[in-house]
C-alpha cells in the first residue's frame, strides 16, 4: 500500500536537558524550561544511577547517552538526599506547567505545544504542523513507508508508541489474504484453468464436427466461441482462434480489451434482440490489484472475468442446450486420467473459500438435472429433445429459486441462469 499515513498523537508531558545537579536546584534555574526539558531532567537523576526505564521514550533517550549505564539491580536507595530533593523540586514545577496543557487563543481552546513532551522524536515541525496539532490534538502526515508493518518496525526501534486502529489490522489481513490468493492462483489455478479451457475448446469443436443435429451443432459452435475467448486470454496466442468463429470471437476479445460499455454479447445474442438480456459489462475487464503484477495474472484475470460475466439463461433454448452440453462434457471427458469436472472443482472450491458460493447454478447442479431428465448416460443429441428441454427448464428455474440467493444488480439477469 503506497503512501501510508501515520498519526502523531500528543503526549502532554516530556524532553531532555543536561546532567543532573549534584547540589539542590533553586527554583529560579527552572524558569523558562519546557515541560519536556523538566521531564528528562528529573529522570536523568535516576538514569545517573543506572535505573531501567519502562517508558519507551525515556528508555530510547537515555540509551542514546554515552554516560548511561543500565543496571538491572537498580534500587531507589541509591538516591542521595540531594537527588530526592531535586526530584521533588522539578516535579512541583512540572505540576505547575501541567495545569497549562491547554491554552486559549482568540477564545478558542487549543493544545499547548510547549507541553508536548515527545516532539523531539519526530524532528522539526512546520508552523502548519504545529497549528494542526494544537487545533486537533493529533497530526496526520504522509510517510515514506509502503506497508503498515514497516512503520511499526521503525516506531518500535525508535521507541515511538503506535496508535493502532482497526483499519491497520484489516490492512494486515488484506495483505495476508491477497498474498495467499495470489500464490494459489499463480501456482495452482492458472495451469488448471489453461488445461480445462483448452479441453473445452477441443471438445466443443469435436461435437460441432460430429453431430448432425442442427440445434446441437449451433450450440457447439457457440460454445467453441465461448471457450475460445478465455483460451486466447490465457495463452495470448491468436492461433488458438478457430476460423469457424474467428470473426465473432475476435470482436468479443476486442470489446474486452478496449473496456467498452455494457453491450449485448455477440456470442449469445448476435442479432442484439432487446428481448434477450445478454449484456456484458466490458468495463470490468481491467486488471487490478495483484492481477497487475504479471502478464500471466493479467491473462488469468481476463479469463476468469469472462467466465464470471457471461451466463447461460435457462429460458433461452440454445443457452439451456449449451448448459447441458457443457455439463455433460465436463463429466464425460478426461485429461491425464482426470475428469474435467474434477479440474473444475479444483478451481471452484478454493474460490468458494475466498469469495463464497456462486449465486448461480453451475455444472454440479445441472448434472442433477441431466440425471433426472435424461438418465445417467445421455447422448448429446438427446439435449435437443423439446420435451426434455421443457422439463430441464422447469427444474433449472426451481433450482434457482429454491437454492440460490442473490442481490439483484443493474444489468444482471434476475432469471435462472447457468455459469
Amino acid at each position: 500500500m503506497k503512501n501510508v499515513l501515520y498519526v502523531l498523537t500528543i503526549s502532554l508531558c516530556f524532553s531532555g536537558l543536561s546532567i543532573a545537579q549534584q547540589k539542590e536546584i533553586d527554583h529560579e534555574s527552572l524558569e523558562g524550561k519546557s515541560l519536556e526539558e523538566l521531564y528528562l531532567l528529573r529522570n536523568e537523576i535516576f538514569a545517573r544511577h543506572g535505573r531501567p526505564f519502562k517508558t519507551s521514550e525515556l528508555n530510547t533517550y537515555f540509551r542514546s547517552q554515552e554516560w548511561y549505564k543500565l543496571d538491572l539491580e537498580y534500587d531507589d536507595s541509591r538516591l542521595s538526599g540531594t537527588d530526592i530533593a531535586n526530584v521533588n523540586i522539578i516535579k512541583r514545577r512540572e505540576l505547575e506547567l501541567l495545569k497549562h496543557n491547554y491554552i486559549y487563543m482568540n477564545g478558542v481552546k487549543k493544545i499547548n505545544f510547549n507541553n508536548v513532551i515527545n516532539r523531539r522524536q519526530f524532528g522539526e515541525f512546520s508552523k502548519d504542523d504545529v497549528d494542526k496539532l494544537c487545533d486537533n490534538g493529533f497530526l496526520v502526515i504522509q510517510a515514506k513507508h509502503e506497508q503498515f508493518f514497516y512503520l511499526y518496525e521503525e516506531n518500535n526501534y525508535k521507541g515511538i508508541a503506535n496508535f493502532v486502529t482497526t483499519d491497520a489490522i484489516l490492512q494486515l489481513y488484506h495483505i495476508f489474504f491477497n498474498f495467499t490468493l495470489r500464490t494459489l492462483e499463480k501456482d495452482k489455478l492458472v495451469p488448471i484453468l489453461k488445461t480445462l479451457t483448452h479441453e473445452m475448446v477441443k471438445h466443443s469443436k469435436k461435437l460441432y464436427i460430429e453431430t448432425d443435429n442442427e440445434k446441437i451443432k449451433e450450440a457447439a459452435l457457440r460454445s467453441l466461441a465461448y471457450f475460445t475467448v478465455p483460451h486466447y486470454f490465457l495463452t495470448g496466442d491468436s492461433s488458438v482462434i478457430d476460423p469457424l468463429i474467428s470473426k465473432i470471437a475476435g470482436k468479443e476479445i476486442e470489446k474486452c480489451e478496449k473496456h467498452i460499455l455494457s453491450q449485448n454479447s455477440l456470442i449469445f445474442n448476435p442479432d442484439a434482440d432487446p428481448a434477450i438480456k445478454h449484456c456484458v459489462d466490458y468495463t470490468q475487464f481491467v486488471p487490478r490489484g495483484h492481477y497487475t503484477r504479471s502478464e500471466e495474472l493479467k491473462r488469468y484475470f481476463m479469463a476468469m472475468m469472462w467466465f464470471g460475466q457471461n451466463c447461460f439463461i435457462a429460458e433461452e433454448e440454445l443457452d439451456l442446450i449449451q448448459s447441458l452440453i457443457i455439463t455433460q462434457q465436463l463429466c464425460k471427458n478426461r485429461v491425464n486420467n482426470e475428469r474435467l469436472i474434477d479440474l473444475w472443482e479444483k478451481i471452484y472450491e478454493p474460490t468458494v473459500f475466498y469469495a463464497g458460493l456462486s449465486d448461480d447454478p453451475g455444472p454440479q447442479d445441472y448434472r442433477l438435472i441431466i440425471n433426472k431428465v435424461y438418465g445417467a448416460n445421455p447422448e448429446f443429441d438427446d439435449f435437443a429433445d423439446d420435451d426434455g428441454l421443457e422439463r430441464s427448464k422447469i427444474l433449472a428455474i426451481e433450482l434457482y429459486e429454491k437454492t440460490k440467493i442473490r442481490v439483484q444488480m443493474v444489468g444482471i439477469p434476475d432469471n435462472a441462469q447457468f455459469r
